[in-house]
């Protein structure tokens, strides 16, 4: 794989677009071959990417919603990162617990350092850390869900099999 194609792709993640490679080429059924698929499986991170991305844009996403806004920057910088749709149940949890928990938990503390005590805050600081915990712990299990079960429904390979 080119450098190009890796440019391509990288790109593709930061803005809406995907750059996607040539599509498999597929036999009379429409899937791809034994041979085909054996002889195009990538093996690092910098030649699954541009595959990734296409078969994402086989499923109607893009880019900008295959990444979070922090993942878009990491590419950015030029780390290879994995779309969401490709990630574990349990990483796309654990993830989602991080990131809740650090906009919830900085916003809290923001108001507490500055006084300023919107009502919905009061309410979360009123509740308590239990309900604070369940609510994160509800948030990512849907986004969990949200992730995971649509790249089941539009048919993604596992990222080792691309």
């Amino acid at each position: 794989m080119s450098q190009d194609t890796t440019t391509e792709a990288l790109r593709a993640i930061c803005t809406d677009g995907a750059a996607a490679p040539k599509p498999r080429p597929a036999t009379q059924s429409g899937t791809p071959s034994r041979k085909t698929a054996a002889r195009r499986k990538a093996r690092s991170r910098r030649t699954r990417l541009p595959l990734a991305l296409a078969a994402l844009a086989e499923g109607g996403i893009t880019g900008n919603s295959a990444y979070a806004p922090a993942l878009r920057g990491l590419a950015r910088m030029g780390v290879i990162v994995k779309p969401l749709y490709f990630w574990s149940p349990v990483a796309l949890f654990v993830f989602s617990v991080v990131v809740f928990s650090l906009a919830m938990g900085g916003t809290a503390l923001a108001c507490l350092s500055l006084g300023v005590m919107p009502t919905p805050v009061r309410g979360m600081l009123n509740a308590g850390p239990t309900v604070f915990t369940l609510l994160i712990a509800g948030m990512s299990v849907v986004f969990t869900a949200i992730h995971w079960l649509r790249a089941r429904a539009i048919g993604l390979p596992r990222w080792r099999d691309l």
